[in-house]
């Protein structure tokens, strides 16, 4: 799914937030996916970095925190009541999409 535009082109993110509350049941499978490309720019070599971030669809929606999707999204290993919303900058950090992506780039790049 194209996420941003899963309500539509130019919807906003409630809009986005409000049909999937509508399409998906709680306990519904969900996955963030952040992929970035690099190209080496000595060798040319193409690069991609991927990391995901399985959960389950909440029940309701709960927490202020983050955007998008976060305030229904209960990720794997946690404890099946907060959602990705309601964590500090720190956990969702620790096990965020975009930062297992870039900290693999990061990986990379130091080697």
């Amino acid at each position: 799914m194209r996420s941003a535009r899963y309500a539509g082109e130019g919807a906003s993110d409630g809009e986005n937030l409000a049909k999937l509350i509508e399409h998906a049941p709680a306990g519904s499978a969900l996955r963030y996916v952040c992929v970035i490309a690099f190209v080496d720019p000595a060798s040319g070599e193409e690069l991609t970095f991927e990391g995901t971030l399985a959960g389950t669809m909440a029940a309701a929606p709960a927490g202020s925190g983050g955007f998008g999707y976060d305030p229904v999204f209960l990720p794997e290993g946690g404890d099946g009541q907060t959602t990705v919303a309601e964590l500090d900058d720190a956990e969702k950090d620790a096990i965020s999409h975009r930062g297992r992506a870039a900290r693999l780039l990061a990986a990379r790049l130091v080697t």
